[in-house]
């Protein structure tokens, strides 16, 4: 039996390391890993490998400021081609049209932050470049749209949620209104094929979301949370530089501020749990004949190893994540027991052959996905590394132009990397284990021909434009 529809659930940085969270969802689902390795260390990558059902090295949206090209989109247009509606629903800048995740999409709801209704209009761009030109703009494609009042409301609320300062005491995130929006898709189309961010897990961790907060029992005062935000200069951390002084007074070092940070996060954790669940509750009766998938698009790091964000460090807390998959009530199965590492990619391959018609039964599914080698890329930080050289001057700032390739089997990984500008490529090998990983002395996985051809291949150009403008104000520091 084919799925009728098939729901693509993106929480931000969720990692591996707080499955034990996601407790409502584990148990609305039929199969869950905690051992699965994303594409890439951050959006962009992964989302690309959703839509191109490729490793990064093969899709080369890797690195801040690039595009994923419409030649590689492949997922999407097998989803029209069998009949299913495609929808995304995002408040991610990077997973939206101004990195090319346009293709394909029949209902494009992007910037859901700054919309009061679901629309396939956005203000977005407009509103970032406020001036009389771009004011006419906005209220002409205002009176050009099929819902004049709708989208009206839109670009007034949108307007005043980009330019209102606000504090670091106010939960930054969106969750309930995307997954809110996604719903009214859902009601008004019969087979929908749905790709979904939800932001809520990723930075700023400054203040939790109340309902996370409750259900963990965590308490974080306004004075706390505005020590966090005057902290949360994460390269100052990777180059050892002091706490600023608005942030001495709540914490004693940068390490206390990322253990703050990680109780904050898991608070998300919890709320993103919640809402999901909530979600699940809401189209109870649709969702028997449907596929739905939730799994974290990359991790997050609070201090393991030196490194914090999500940036260059393929240590498992920045790119193992876990994955929660409803099948379809006819697809019945026993729950598996995975031990071996999986992929992202090849989880979306699993998916991509479910939207053509290929797979109709969850062992055909989990058979597919486990075919496909663990690899993961890297290619340089989301951060300016221009800026940071100005700023910095470290030799740790230009160690962060790398590119790498990570490779999983069973309990080792392998790590080759290669400065950008460079053809010298150097290989660690890893144990991965409950809490990480250790290095070891091992046999290391070998390159094939097209990873190393990446690899060596990184010049040291880093486009920064109005996506990376936005991603700054959502807290990528």
């Amino acid at each position: 039996m084919n799925a009728e529809d098939v729901f693509v659930l993106l929480p931000d940085c969720l990692r591996s390391a707080e499955i034990d969270l996601m407790e409502k969802l584990e148990r609305r689902s039929d199969f869950l890993t905690a051992n699965c390795y994303s594409s890439g260390t951050w959006t962009l990558p992964a989302h690309a490998t959703l839509y191109s059902a490729e490793s990064a090295y093969d899709h080369v949206a890797v690195r801040r400021g690039d595009t994923l090209s419409g030649g590689k989109v492949q997922v999407p247009k097998v989803a029209r081609k069998n009949g299913y509606t495609t929808v995304l629903v995002s408040e991610n800048p990077t997973f939206g049209s101004g990195t090319g995740f346009q293709e394909g999409v029949d209902v494009m709801d992007e910037d859901v932050h700054l919309k009061k209704y679901p629309s396939t209009d956005s203000p977005a761009n407009d509103i970032s470049n406020i001036s009389l030109e771009a004011a006419l703009t906005l209220i002409s494609g205002v009176l050009k749209s099929g819902s004049i009042l709708r989208n009206g409301i839109n670009a007034v609320y949108g307007t005043y949620e980009y330019i209102q300062s606000k504090p670091p005491t106010d939960y930054p995130h969106h969750g309930e209104q995307v997954l809110s929006h996604l719903s009214t898709h859902i009601e008004n189309n019969e087979r929908v094929f749905a790709m979904v961010n939800l932001l809520d897990t990723h930075n700023p961790h400054y203040t939790p979301p109340e309902r996370g907060a409750g259900r963990l029992d965590v308490t974080v005062s306004a004075q706390e949370s505005e020590a966090l935000a005057a902290a949360n200069q994460n390269i100052e951390y990777i180059l050892g530089e002091p706490l600023p002084k608005d942030a001495r007074d709540g914490f004693e070092s940068r390490d206390t501020v990322q253990t703050r940070m990680h109780d904050i996060y898991q608070t998300q954790v919890a709320y993103v749990d919640d809402i999901i669940s909530d979600w699940f509750e809401r189209h109870e009766d649709r969702l028997e004949d449907a596929l739905v998938v939730t799994v974290g698009d990359h991790g997050q790091m609070f201090g393991a190893e030196g490194m914090v964000g999500h940036h260059t460090s393929l240590h498992p807390h920045g790119i193992s994540v876990p994955v929660f998959i409803s099948f379809p009530d006819a697809w019945s199965t026993e729950k598996p027991d995975f031990q071996h590492p999986t992929s992202f990619t090849g989880l979306v391959q699993a998916i991509e052959k479910t939207l053509a018609g290929q797979i109709g039964d969850a062992d055909r599914f989990l058979n597919v996905w486990t075919e496909s080698d663990v690899v993961t890329c890297v290619d340089g930080p989301t951060w300016n590394i221009g800026e940071l050289q100005d700023d910095y001057g470290a030799d740790l700032v230009d160690e962060l132009g790398v590119r790498k390739i990570g490779i999983i089997e069973e309990d080792t990984q392998t790590v080759h990397t290669c400065l950008w500008k460079s053809s010298q490529v150097t290989t660690e090998t890893y144990k991965i284990t409950p809490n990480g990983r250790e290095r070891i002395d091992a046999a290391p996985a070998e390159l094939s021909g097209p990873q190393r051809d990446w690899l060596t291949d990184g010049d040291d150009v880093q486009e920064v434009g109005e996506v990376s403008a936005r991603l700054e104000a959502l807290g990528y520091k």
